[in-house]
This record gives C-alpha cells, sequence and structure tokens, in this order.
C-alpha cells in the first residue's frame, strides 16, 4: 500500500481562513484573507477568525500553510517571468538557493 503524507517544512508559515464548507475566503480582489504566523500561534489564529467574521463569515476555521509566505504584486510578476523562463519561480526557495549555489563552484 502506498501511502503518501505531508511533511512541513517550517514551523513559520500563514494560516488561510476558510469558510464552514472548507472554502478558502477572499476580498473583492481575489487576495486570500490571511495572517503570518508560527504554527500553533493562538493570537494570530484568533485575529483572523474575527477578520473572517468581519467579513461575514459564520463559524470560520483556519489552515496553516508551512513555509508560505505573503508576495506583493512585483513580487508576483517577477515570479511569473521566471517560471516563464525555466527558473525556480520564488528564488528563495531552498531548492533554487542549493543549485544558485552549485552553479557558482
Amino acid at each position: 500500500m502506498n501511502k503518501t503524507s505531508l511533511v512541513e517544512e517550517l514551523p513559520i508559515g500563514i494560516y488561510l481562513a476558510m469558510t464552514e464548507d472548507g472554502k478558502y475566503i477572499r476580498n473583492q480582489y481575489g487576495d486570500f484573507l490571511n495572517i503570518p504566523a508560527e504554527k500553533g500561534d493562538l493570537k494570530k489564529v484568533s485575529e483572523l477568525l474575527d477578520a473572517a467574521r468581519r467579513y461575514g463569515v459564520e463559524n470560520p476555521s483556519v489552515e496553516f500553510v508551512s513555509g508560505s509566505y505573503r508576495i506583493d504584486d512585483d513580487e508576483y510578476k517577477e515570479q511569473v517571468q521566471r517560471m516563464a523562463a525555466g527558473l525556480m519561480p520564488d528564488k528563495n526557495d531552498i531548492n533554487n538557493l542549493i543549485d544558485e549555489a552549485h552553479k557558482s563552484q
């Protein structure tokens, strides 16, 4: 039997807010309602849940995404360009940093 399991990279990341039926909450621009935090940071979770309620969501929940972080529009455009050029989109990805180090040797 082949089992797959998620391996968390880091204890830091972002929490995403979700509706009761498991859909991610987005604002009018399509951005996800989220907060950067360490895993288990109940204060940050509480802040995110309060924000979700202000958006009119009853009984919101959260999901932690290990190793993720917010990016702005400019960084997003840069990642799209890097991907189109055949590069690792996130120049700060650990695998990209290792590859760049090997190339420079």
